[in-house]
């Protein structure tokens, strides 16, 4: 897939097939190296608690389909290895009671919150972009949810650390995952796809109690920032390839020192 566009009603193992840089294959080379962007790893447990926080609040007509409860009772016993294998024989993510119960509270709190509720009241969830980096580098993207007529582009955050949707611990966050990088990649593929400027928002959301909930947009220097590394990147990922080679660092003996 070549061609610049833009997909409203794409399948996730669709999108995920298709052959092209997303934003954290580009923030993974700028801040570690190409070798580390193009090495998989699994996910974490966090990561796949926002994956379920992030179903429930965008996709809830999905989540049936691809999430159940396991039995109770200890991860390592018997009983609950092999429901867990029956469940992910049928292509169903199990999950456990405690996290089932913590993920639905985090996205019940989004839905109830009064400026995330009504930003998420109309739009389209997980919405996939295709286009041709100025490089020849094929980017891909796909947006939490996109809102054309507000011409808002929504980015949902959930944080395992309580207290990290306070202002100041939640720049902590952005800046230490870069997310604005992740938001830069995001803004050039909607102005490929749609030739317009949209707005930003984060939506942060705490994965345990008591579940706070807090909407943030990005500011002129952490904007700057995440162009620079998004674009650095970039420049990494196509270096790479022209060199037919997974860089990492330059293979010399380091020195650390403090000051």
């Amino acid at each position: 897939m070549s061609e610049t566009r833009i997909i409203y009603d794409m399948k996730d193992a669709d999108y995920r097939a298709v052959d092209a840089y997303g934003s954290t294959v580009i923030k993974t080379a700028a801040t570690l190296s190409v070798k580390h962007a193009r090495t998989g790893r699994p996910d974490s447990t966090s990561l796949s608690r926002g994956r379920l926080i992030h179903a429930l609040v965008l996709e809830p007509d999905e989540v049936e389909g691809r999430y159940a409860v396991q039995p109770a009772g200890h991860g390592n016993s018997k009983a609950v290895r092999e429901a867990k294998a029956v469940m992910k024989e049928a292509g169903i993510i199990p999950v456990s009671p405690s996290d089932w119960d913590a993920c639905n509270r985090s996205a019940d709190s989004v839905r109830k919150h009064p400026l995330a509720g009504k930003l998420l009241s109309s739009g389209k969830p997980e919405v996939s972009m295709f286009w041709t980096h100025e490089s020849g580098a094929k980017l891909k993207s796909r947006i939490d949810w996109l809102d054309p007529e507000a011409g808002m582009a929504i980015d949902l955050k959930s944080v395992g650390t309580v207290g990290a949707t306070h202002p100041d611990r939640f720049l902590r966050e952005a800046l230490r995952y870069h997310y604005a990088a992740q938001a830069a990649h995001y803004m050039d593929g909607l102005a490929a796809c749609t030739g317009l400027t949209f707005s930003w928002r984060w939506i942060a959301v705490e994965a345990s109690p008591p579940y706070a909930v807090t909407v943030f947009n990005i500011g002129e220097g952490l904007w700057a920032k995440g162009v620079e590394v998004w674009r650095r990147g970039i420049e990494r990922l196509v270096e790479a390839d022209s060199i037919e080679e997974n860089t990492t660092w330059p293979s010399k003996v380091y020195t650390l020192d403090v000051g």
